[in-house]
C-alpha cells in the first residue's frame, strides 16, 4: 500500500517539485539566446502584425528566449506592433473545478485578483494599466486598446463560454487575428467560437447540469448567473489534452496546406498567425467533414487522406 500523506506533507512535496522544475527551466534558459522588446516587435511586424490589428495572443515566455525585461517586454512589443489603434486580447483563464470547489466552501472567486493560469505573459498583461477583463468566473479574457470595451463587455450575457457576444466571437466579428508565440495549435480557445455560434456543430461539448454561481467581477460588482463548463469526458481526447496529439496534427497540417496558417519566427520561438475569419471557416469546414477538436484517430477511421480546404 502507498503511504498516507497528510495535507502538509503533500504541500511540501508539491512545493519541492515546483522548485525543482523552476531550477531546471532556469538552467535551460541560461543556454538560450537573448532577445528584447525591439527585436520581438520587429519579428511581429515581419510576421504580419501591424497598426490597427485586433490580435488574440497565445504564448509561451520560455520559448521566446531570454527576454530582457521578462513578460512585460513581450507585452510592450505586442503593443508596439499593433500601435495605439490596435487592440490586444489574451486569455486569463482559471480552473472551473477550483471555482466550483470554492463555491462549495462558500468562497467567492474575485476577478480583481484571480490570476491568469495561461502563462506569465498573460498574467503580466492582466495586471497592466488600462487592461479590461471580461465577466466570466473561469474563462475570462483580457483586452487593451480601442476595441477592448466592445470585446470584453458582454461576456456575461450567455452561459456558454464563446457565444456570439463573447470576446473571441467579437474578435471574429472585427476581422481580427489569432497569434501563437511558441505554442502549438493545442491551447487555442478560438475553436469554441464555432461550437457556440454555428447551429450545425455535431456535438455538445458542455457538461450538464447548467449551474448558477456567484463571483466578483473585475470592477468589484458581485455577479450571480448561469454558467456552463466543458464536460470532463472530452478533457483527455480534446486537441489540447494528452490524447489530442493526433487531431492536433490533422488540424495543423490542414491549416498549413490550405494556406490559412502562416508560420513565422518570433524571438527564438516557432510561431504562427491566422486570420480569425479564415480560421472560423476552416474549423467549420472540418466539422462538416466529421472532424472536430474532440475527434480521435479511432473515431475518424484512420482517414487515408487529409480533409480538403473549404475556403472560397
Amino acid at each position: 500500500m502507498l503511504p498516507a500523506f497528510g495535507v502538509s506533507a503533500l504541500q511540501r512535496l508539491r512545493a519541492g517539485w515546483k522548485r525543482s522544475r523552476k531550477a531546471m527551466r532556469q538552467k535551460r534558459r541560461s543556454h538560450i539566446s537573448s532577445t528584447d522588446r525591439d527585436r520581438l516587435a520587429t519579428d511581429l511586424r515581419r510576421a504580419g502584425i501591424g497598426p490597427g490589428d485586433v490580435v488574440v495572443v497565445h504564448s509561451s515566455l520560455s520559448k521566446l528566449g531570454n527576454v530582457a525585461g521578462g513578460p512585460l517586454a513581450v507585452v510592450g512589443a505586442l503593443q508596439d506592433a499593433v500601435g495605439a489603434s490596435g487592440t490586444l486580447v489574451m486569455p486569463a483563464y482559471g480552473s472551473a473545478s477550483d471555482v466550483f470547489d470554492r463555491m462549495s466552501r462558500n468562497e467567492v472567486t474575485d476577478l480583481r485578483t484571480a490570476p491568469s493560469l495561461n502563462g506569465a505573459i498573460t498574467e503580466a498583461f492582466r495586471q497592466h494599466p488600462g487592461v479590461l477583463r471580461s465577466s466570466h468566473p473561469f474563462s475570462s479574457v483580457c483586452a487593451s486598446g480601442p476595441q477592448a470595451e466592445f470585446i470584453t463587455g458582454s461576456h456575461h450575457l450567455d452561459g456558454r463560454i464563446c457565444h456570439s457576444d463573447s470576446p473571441l466571437a467579437r474578435v471574429h466579428q472585427l476581422g481580427g487575428k489569432v497569434l501563437g508565440l511558441g505554442v502549438t495549435l493545442g491551447p487555442v480557445s478560438f475553436y469554441h467560437v464555432v461550437e457556440d455560434t454555428w447551429p450545425g456543430f455535431p456535438l455538445d461539448p458542455y457538461a450538464m447540469p447548467i449551474e448558477s454561481l456567484t463571483y466578483v467581477d473585475a470592477d468589484g460588482t458581485p455577479v450571480t448567473r448561469i454558467v456552463r463548463r466543458y464536460a470532463d469526458r472530452w478533457r483527455e481526447v480534446r486537441i489540447d489534452g494528452r490524447g489530442g496529439e493526433w487531431i492536433r496534427g490533422v488540424f495543423t497540417r490542414h491549416l498549413i496546406a490550405s494556406g490559412a496558417l502562416h508560420q513565422c519566427r518570433v524571438g527564438e520561438a516557432d510561431s504562427w498567425i491566422i486570420a480569425a475569419r479564415r480560421f472560423y471557416d476552416e474549423i467549420k469546414a472540418l466539422a462538416e467533414d466529421g472532424l472536430t477538436i474532440y475527434t480521435t484517430e479511432e473515431a475518424a477511421g484512420r482517414r487515408s487522406e487529409g480533409p480538403r480546404s473549404h475556403h472560397a
